[in-house]
């Protein structure tokens, strides 16, 4: 496989991502996406449904480092706080990438969110419409996964003007470690 393009119209975004391409991981997984809901997946191995943040938890118990960059309202909901502390989560306001990039080899590329409306086991009826490509094509992989690195690392954010205009943009980027002890902080302030 170099190239394959995929859509909403049948679960098939679904499989590709959870049946495919995380399962084929052996060293880091790095994913983006600027929404993160916990969601129902299929899991076609055990031939049932979980939800993706025990779908992640499985996937670090193979000690495979996975990186996921959202946004910072994220880093509260659900999925964020239900994640196993060896996720390593990093938020940036700017981050609008959906992707999912398999030890620097294999990368899905789309327009999805990682939400159950755009990737998840709803019926065709009720699912976002939905577009992806699949690459193993190394200049793609390799173009895209320091896209994803100079947001992760930070090394944007010093020329970045939207951290200027905007509260909660900060350097370098939260991580939700610091950012789940905010909150906490607050709520016990109050």
């Amino acid at each position: 496989m170099e190239n394959q393009l995929f859509s909403h119209e049948k679960l098939y975004i679904n499989r590709k991502i959870f049946d495919d391409i995380l399962p084929k991981a052996t060293t880091e997984i790095c994913i983006a996406s600027s929404t993160l809901k916990d969601f129902l997946i299929f899991d076609s191995q055990k031939k049932s449904t979980l939800l993706f943040s025990d779908y992640i938890k499985e996937l670090c118990r193979k000690r495979i480092d996975i990186k996921i960059l959202t946004t910072p309202k994220m880093l509260g909901y659900r999925f964020a706080k239900r994640c196993p502390n060896e996720v390593k989560m990093r938020s940036c306001a700017r981050n609008h990438l959906k992707l999912v990039c398999i030890d620097q080899k294999i990368l899905y590329i789309g327009t999805g969110n990682l939400t159950g409306s755009a990737v998840g086991i709803k019926s065709t009826s009720k699912r976002n419409f939905e577009i992806g490509i699949l690459t193993t094509k190394y200049e793609w992989v390799n173009y895209v996964y320091k896209i994803f690195w100079k947001i992760w690392n930070g090394s944007l954010c010093l020329n970045c003007t939207y951290r200027n205009r905007h509260l909660g943009c900060t350097i370098p980027l939260i991580g939700r470690a610091k950012k789940l002890h905010e909150t906490k902080s607050k709520l016990q302030t109050t």
